[in-house]
């Protein structure tokens, strides 16, 4: 989408919350930022998954329908976006003792996690880090905890 192009929808998306939010009493905000990010998308899984939750939250809603998409590729590289990744793990204290036991790869922000954690912990927390991370689609975490049996590991 072309800058003038963008203008004049945020410029609409703007009228149309002023008119909406005068006629019911509703600040603009409430109708333009999910009309903006309705339209753009969101750069991150989590964000997505956030939406969907915080909607299902509200009284009276009985289903939620999430159609946003993740726009991944808002200037994340496979190579820039596993490096993103790797140093945000690196940074995080809950996987100090595991990071280079970690290995992380992307295939079009798709991002695989291989290697064993101690516990059940560092493996959670190594898939909040990623799927935190702007410009991630999807996570398929394959980290193993010793002692448990993964349908992966057994070749089915």
């Amino acid at each position: 989408m072309d800058v003038t192009s963008f203008t004049i929808l945020v410029w609409l998306g703007g009228l149309a919350a002023g008119l909406l939010g005068s006629l019911t009493g509703l600040g603009g905000g409430v109708v333009i930022v999910p009309l903006l990010t309705l339209i753009f998308g969101v750069d991150r899984e989590y964000d997505r998954l956030q939406a969907t939750m915080v909607a299902g939250r509200i009284r009276g809603v009985k289903g939620v329908v999430n159609n946003l998409t993740v726009d991944w590729d808002r200037g994340y590289g496979d190579g820039a976006l596993m490096s993103k990744i790797v140093d945000r793990m690196n940074s995080d204290f809950v996987l100090a003792s595991v990071k280079d036991k970690i290995k992380v790869a992307v295939d079009q922000g798709r991002v695989t996690l291989t290697g064993t954690v101690y516990n059940w912990g560092e493996r959670r927390e190594a898939d909040r880090v990623a799927s935190e991370t702007p410009g991630v689609r999807s996570i398929d975490n394959r980290l193993e905890v010793p002692g448990y049996k993964y349908a992966w590991s057994d070749g089915h």
